[in-house]
């Protein structure tokens, strides 16, 4: 699966490696777009924090030319197994037509990269699914729904891309990775120190990022009522996790 940059020579890269750069003074605002809508998402649908930039970031990210840093791009289409950047919201959504006019239906568009094929009923029209709110709230939406679904952000996220292991492992792994990243560069821009992470003594990547998307969430939540439901439910659900991994681990919790 390889990106194509199509405003300057053409760039390819793999599904691990960030999105070729964001030209200077380049549609001025589109670079902050999808993660300033996803923290508004985040917030609305109670999302642990970052979670939904780190997805949109994975999807759609490209590396700024000035900062360097990744950005999520809203006029990317993914089809035909590779991906395009483009540099306006016009040039998407002519490129997306001309992809439908040639009988290609497997098209992943806009900063969370919402399937057409697959979300038929999700956007009124084409421009509606390049617009980066409309897009962004969709793909909260869906999220949010698979969390519902399994109870687990961990296995939403894995979800979101694909049921099949081998699609949906590695880039699993990367939107994680992510997530983690902006999480540590906001305690240290904060002057932070990161909370310890719970590590189980043979190790447990599903454990250790569900307790923390745990408290990720609880950060989120709103009401003093709303925060005691769901540090009760956050401590059942957490319990039990350990219970059963160290039951499939031949030994049990100390009480």
């Amino acid at each position: 699966m390889k990106f194509r940059f199509l405003l300057a020579a053409t760039a390819t890269l793999s599904l691990f490696q960030a999105g070729p750069p964001v030209l200077a003074n380049e549609n001025q605002g589109a670079a902050t777009a999808c993660l300033e809508k996803a923290v508004l998402q985040e917030r609305l649908h109670e999302i642990p924090d970052s979670l939904l930039q780190a997805l949109s970031l994975a999807k759609s990210g490209r590396r700024d030319e000035n900062t360097r840093q990744l950005v999520a791009w809203p006029w990317t289409i993914m089809a035909k197994g590779e991906g395009r950047y483009y540099p306006n919201k016009a040039a998407a959504i002519a490129a997306a037509k001309s992809l439908q006019a040639e009988g290609v239906r497997n098209i992943d568009v806009g900063c969370m990269q919402i399937n057409l094929m697959h979300h038929k009923k999700a956007f009124p029209s084409i421009e509606a699914a390049f617009d980066p709110a409309t897009n962004v709230a969709y793909g909260a939406k869906y999220l949010a729904a698979l969390h519902r679904e399994t109870s687990s952000w961990f296995t939403a996220v894995k979800r979101y891309h694909s049921a099949r292991p081998k699609f949906h492992l590695p880039y699993r792994g990367r939107v994680f990775r992510i997530w983690r990243n902006i999480k540590t560069k906001h305690l240290e821009r904060h002057a932070h120190r990161p909370t310890k992470e719970y590590e189980l003594t043979n190790g447990s990547e599903s454990m250790s990022v569900e307790i923390d998307l745990l408290g990720s969430r609880l950060g989120n939540s709103g009401s003093k009522h709303h925060q005691r439901k769901s540090w009760h439910s956050a401590y059942e659900r957490a319990r039990a996790a350990l219970e059963a991994y160290e039951e499939r681990n031949g030994y049990l919790l100390n009480r």
